[in-house]
């Protein structure tokens, strides 16, 4: 298993797997801490990857500033805090300029490349104990094979747009992906 250094990580690990595997011999469980929330390894220096996210959040930042409905939304809401409910039409512009951005970001393709480079060396590393999985079972050696990698949102929606899943939108609370 593999794990941010964030416990809440950590823990929606173990109880993904015990969901899976309820009798599953916890002392042979091992845990591998990732520092980066790319599961990066080795290889989380590449100019080219930061390069793109820089790009990508000035877009964004450009793209947000320039949207005189959200800010009006925002001070709205801020006021509302001091004492009002915030209203349903209060997210509604939230959720607008969210698909706004997720159109701009699909066409612009920043994120996208900024995506591919993130996502290669976990993507990389997956594949590789998959073909080591099948290279072991073909010389007769049955052993139950599962990696269990539990991230943040922002090491999801990477992956999710590596593997041309764009339009899936920002990853939900505890989402999951299975390969």
């Amino acid at each position: 298993m593999e794990s941010t250094g964030k416990s809440r990580t950590l823990q929606s690990g173990l109880a993904l797997l015990y969901g899976f595997l309820p009798d599953f011999p916890w002392s042979k469980l091992t845990v591998r801490q990732q520092w980066s929330t790319l599961f990066c390894g080795s290889s989380c220096d590449c100019p080219a990857r930061s390069r793109y996210l820089d790009l990508e959040q000035k877009r964004q930042y450009r793209q947000r500033t320039s949207d005189a409905e959200l800010e009006h939304n925002y001070v709205a809401m801020a006021t509302a805090l001091g004492g009002a409910c915030l209203t349903l039409n209060h997210f509604a512009v939230i959720r607008r300029q969210q698909h706004d951005d997720e159109r701009e970001r699909q066409e612009v393709g920043l994120y996208r490349r900024y995506a591919v480079l993130a996502a290669h060396p976990y993507l990389n590393r997956t594949a590789l104990r998959m073909e080591a999985a099948v290279r072991r079972r073909r010389k007769g050696i049955e052993e139950p094979v599962f990696a269990l990698a539990s991230a943040h949102d922002v090491t999801m929606a990477p992956l999710l747009s590596a593997l041309g899943l764009e339009g899936a939108g920002f990853p939900r609370f505890a989402a999951q992906a299975g390969v």
